[in-house]
């Protein structure tokens, strides 16, 4: 139903106290916008259970609240859905809340499961054509740090095979650039260990891999060089291109799923029920009855502060170096503003001159 249904007052209101009197509301989650291509506001799902109004029940006058405004996949600017991941994120919730414990830990289970999978065997991919093969986390970490350690290899070769040939030109661009020989020695160096454990440090590797062989190239190849098409360094970069596009779907792969053990365990550290802030909380009927009756599951679950790390001085420190850029903006603002104004007044003069000339 629309939000608006949790919280309406008069007729609604009556309805929604005798569900809750009854004991027939179980679980309420309220979804973010654009799930539905017909409706783009928020909604709320209804969960109810006619079985728990009977006073022997073990859930009796309890009802589960649970706020997902906050998990959902963007699938286009107006469109939103679940992944399989958080369904089963969210349907955990519910496993705790009504003791099956069972189900939680083997969710858990698959997760670790998956995790190791994509980290230390090979998986294939049908979906493509033909079919990739992923070789584990450290395979394909070795696999690129070979790849970019024998391009740079390469590149050293071709270098010393065209030394005597190289311009003028060529001889002073090489001497003055600045990081050319350091990261081609670096690169010569790298091993599986030493490469960068994130996505940004990897495909930098690749960038410097990259400018390496361009500068070789557009700026240090002669005019007359026979070697170039035998030293095929377009080819040792494509190359490292494929290895560092490999190596990053298994670390994708391997976060993902360390990240759903992840969510399961810092919200639910033993395995059982608790009070999440800003994502679920067990209402008995006296805390619904004080909310006048509302099934408005953002009344209950609260609102969970993102904590950004920061210190108070750090943050003092942020806010005023923000302010001084804003400062900074609005002046730069108002010298284009002024820019402006005399620009279109010169131009008006302009036209005036030719109407009275």
């Amino acid at each position: 139903m629309a939000n608006s249904a949790s919280d309406a007052r008069g007729a609604e209101a009556e309805a929604r106290a005798k569900l809750v009197n009854d004991g027939m509301v179980d679980v309420m989650v309220t979804i973010a916008s654009n799930f539905f291509y017909t409706v783009t506001l928020p909604v709320t799902l209804w969960f109810l259970d006619r079985a728990k109004t009977d006073t022997a029940h073990p859930r009796h006058g309890q009802t589960l609240f649970i706020d997902a405004r906050r998990v959902y996949h963007q699938v286009t600017r107006k469109l939103r859905e679940f992944t399989e991941a958080q369904q089963q994120n969210l349907t955990s919730i519910v496993w705790l809340y009504r003791g099956e414990t069972e189900s939680f830990q083997a969710l858990r289970q698959r997760y670790l499961e998956a995790m190791a999978t994509w980290r230390d065997t090979e998986v294939t991919d049908p979906d493509f054509e033909p079919a990739r093969t992923y070789r584990g986390l450290a395979a394909h970490r070795q696999a690129y740090a070979a790849a970019l350690v024998g391009l740079a290899g390469v590149v050293v070769d071709w270098r010393e095979g065209v030394r005597l040939l190289l311009s003028k030109e060529a001889e002073a661009a090489l001497a003055s650039h600045p990081t050319w020989a350091k990261d081609l020695t670096e690169l010569a160096e790298l091993t599986a260990d030493t490469l960068a454990t994130d996505k940004a440090g990897l495909v930098a590797l690749s960038q410097r891999a990259e400018a390496l062989v361009n500068f070789a190239d557009k700026t240090l190849r002669p005019a007359k060089d026979k070697t170039w098409s035998g030293a095929n360094l377009r080819g040792g970069l494509r190359q490292v291109l494929d290895d560092l596009n490999s190596l990053l779907f298994v670390t994708e792969r391997v976060g993902y799923f360390a990240a759903q053990l992840a969510w399961l365990d810092g919200h639910f550290p033993n395995g059982e029920y608790r009070d999440v802030e800003g994502l679920c909380y067990l209402a008995s009927q006296a805390d619904i009855a004080a909310q006048q009756y509302s099934l408005n599951p953002g009344r209950y679950v609260g609102v969970a502060l993102d904590d950004d790390g920061r210190t108070p001085e750090e943050f003092r420190e942020f806010v005023e170096t923000q302010a001084d850029e804003l400062a900074r903006l609005h002046a730069e603002a108002d010298a284009l503003q002024s820019e402006i104004v005399r620009d279109v007044k010169l131009l008006f003069m302009d036209v005036l001159r030719e109407e009275l000339a």
